[in-house]
């Protein structure tokens, strides 16, 4: 997957705000004390030493060390004002249209060999600065993304990171220069342990790891795949903010129907698309990820990619059992919960 640039990034963001007295040398500061954070998580998570190599074993890639770690190939910095330009087609410039903007960018990128294989991208939200005979821009709020390979981060990784990452935060005010750059790594790191090292998933001989495929169709029938990407990948990432009170009654019924949020997305998916999708389809094949880390023995503030995922096919017949329900009826989220409840 990673050789046909399908590999792509894992990647949790969070927002942070400020409520610091304004100096014309608070953002320089702020800016400073996030560098050394930085440093300090990489010293604390040996995996963010890594990048994927351009060598390969039995054709996969491998893994390799990295003894230097430059500023530019694992931190962006993109103030607010400086991303203006970026809009959606209904000309809306709002943060969340350019994080998604960015974000989108970002995911489309192909991960380089023998470069780190994570990246820090914080977008910053400049506003104003009210006062006469003044045109400074003050710090409103941070969007930090952790971006990472796959091959060495999952979403519970990206977690583990910020929390890192707060937990190492210096003192802002006291964050008067630059952090020198590069980090020095010297010491011999473990690689990232892949799940397959950590977990006998080809042993099982139970009944239902021995049983036949029961799909039969082929799973690809298009021409065959070249070597590399041949058109640009381009990721649609839309930011949707759900209030904590609203939440907490999504939550609710998730817990009150016996379903994820993650099937409960997925279904809603499915919903969406099958009502937006004019042309005929025999239905949809959804993916749903799940943490093995309970079966890896790896803890949550390890940095892996320890997840599984189970496939699930929606036929036609169950889409168009939600077509014949009202929109926003209460026979609609019936057969959406009945939908969610399939994926496990």
């Amino acid at each position: 997957r990673h050789a046909l640039g399908q590999y792509r990034s894992a990647g949790v963001t969070a927002a942070y705000s400020f409520s610091l007295k304004e100096s014309p040398e608070l953002l320089l500061r702020v800016r400073y004390a996030l560098e050394r954070s930085i440093q300090a998580t990489v010293r604390q998570h040996p995996g963010l030493c890594f990048g994927v190599s351009d060598e390969k074993s039995a054709g996969i890639p491998l893994f390799k060390q990295l003894h230097h770690i430059d500023r530019e190939d694992v931190l962006e910095i993109i103030p607010f004002r400086d991303a203006t330009s970026m809009s959606d087609e209904s000309g809306d410039s709002t943060a969340d249209t350019i994080l998604s903007q960015v974000l989108g960018d970002r995911h489309g990128a192909i991960w380089p060999s023998n470069k780190p294989a994570w990246r820090v991208v914080v977008l910053e939200h400049l506003r104003d600065q009210n006062g006469p005979n003044t045109n400074q821009a003050v710090l409103a709020r941070l969007d930090i993304a952790f971006l990472a390979h796959h091959a060495i981060a999952d979403g519970l990784s990206g977690l583990s990171f910020h929390e890192s990452l707060m937990e190492n935060l210096p003192d802002i005010s006291a964050s008067a220069s630059p952090p020198t750059w590069p980090i020095a790594v010297s010491e011999t790191l473990e690689a990232p342990a892949p799940v397959e090292e950590r977990v006998a998933c080809l042993s099982c001989t139970c009944a239902l790891c021995d049983a036949p495929p029961s799909c039969h169709e082929p799973v690809w029938a298009g021409a065959a795949v070249p070597p590399g990407p041949t058109a640009r990948f381009e990721s649609m990432v839309r930011v949707v903010t759900i209030p904590a009170d609203r939440l907490s009654g999504v939550l609710g019924r998730c817990k009150r129907s016996n379903i994820t949020l993650t099937g409960l997305l997925h279904a809603l998916i499915c919903a969406s698309l099958r009502r937006r999708i004019a042309e005929d389809h025999r239905g949809f094949r959804a993916v749903t990820p799940f943490s093995v880390r309970r079966h890896t023995q790896a803890s949550a503030g390890d940095m892996v990619n320890h997840i599984s995922y189970l496939t699930s096919y929606v036929p036609r017949a169950q889409l168009n059992e939600m077509d014949q329900c009202a929109h926003g009826s209460a026979a609609e989220e019936r057969a959406i919960v009945e939908l969610a409840q399939s994926f496990g």
